[in-house]
């Protein structure tokens, strides 16, 4: 075994978890190319749409089918998983609701990612608790799409979780548990 190249990776392991920058034999600063290729990644990410803007969802209520891309000719929308048997979905719901009254340009859409769940048990919960805003029962691809992007929190229902949609390129989970009404204001208000 050739201990020069295992003494350089481990120099160049410790390195970079210090933060040091780590210069190669052909002059190259390895940590301003890893940031190059990170601000690269960044860019591209923002310059195209995620897959789940444009992928269909159909409203259980209306049986209409629409995207967020095409809610977003509106402006904002809020994206907000959850499952019918879930407490904290349904506080978060409430806090929607509210919102709503006094928020009318910014659309909201609820995804139900509970596999065991069908458009007759969430139209039933929509009209239990007065909800009308879309209501849309996600696929294996949309929820991995979701998940890619923001982390398995997006299906965590007890986090509450809240997707601000600003436009084709921006988008933030917002913070974890239920927001008031007030809190979805200024997020909507502070935009992504």
């Amino acid at each position: 075994m050739n201990y020069k190249y295992l003494i350089f990776g481990m120099i160049f392991l410790v390195s970079c978890t210090a933060g040091n920058t780590v210069t190669v034999d052909d002059g190259t600063n390895v940590e301003d190319n890893m940031a190059e290729d990170m601000d690269a990644d960044m860019a591209d990410s923002k310059m195209t749409a995620p897959a789940w803007a444009s992928m269909e969802l159909k409203d259980v209520s209306s049986s209409e089918t629409y995207t967020v891309s095409e809610l977003l000719a509106d402006g904002p929308v809020l994206i907000e998983t959850f499952a019918v048997w879930c407490p904290v979905c349904k506080r978060q719901q409430k806090e929607v609701k509210k919102f709503h009254e006094t928020n009318k340009n910014v659309h909201s859409v609820s995804i139900d990612i509970d596999a065991n769940e069908d458009e007759e048990k969430v139209k039933a919960y929509i009209m239990e608790n007065g909800f009308d805003w879309k209501y849309s029962i996600s696929n294996d691809d949309y929820t991995r799409a979701l998940i890619e992007d923001f982390g398995t929190t997006v299906i965590s229902t007890s986090s509450a979780p809240v997707i601000l949609v600003c436009d084709e390129t921006h988008a933030r989970l917002l913070k974890r548990g239920v927001k008031l009404s007030s809190e979805l204001e200024s997020e909507v208000a502070a935009g992504c």
